[in-house]
């Protein structure tokens, strides 16, 4: 079988060996970038940090409108209150 030998081993590997150091030139390119965007604009990085912070809260609510297990009256009124779709009656 050509995957016993040793000259397929060694592409194997050679090939192994340069995705991993493509990706890690990859990963340091973005780092850098990253870290210019971040210098030139600061504000950016808190407007992003802020902006995960209230996706996490709408999905907690989300799923509080959506569970059936709380008073219905109470989700209804939250989910218009906060424009989201109001829960299905049950």
């Amino acid at each position: 079988m050509p995957e016993t030998t040793p000259g397929y081993s060694a592409a194997l590997g050679a090939a192994e060996h340069h995705a991993t150091t493509q990706n890690l030139r990859d990963q340091a390119y973005t780092t850098q970038l990253a870290r210019q965007l971040y210098q030139r604009y600061p504000d950016l990085l808190t407007a992003e940090t802020d902006l995960a912070i209230l996706r996490a809260r709408l999905a907690i609510v989300t799923t509080f409108i959506q569970n059936p297990i709380y008073d219905a009256t109470t989700r209804h009124a939250l989910a218009q209150a906060l424009n989201l779709p109001t829960p299905e009656k049950t």
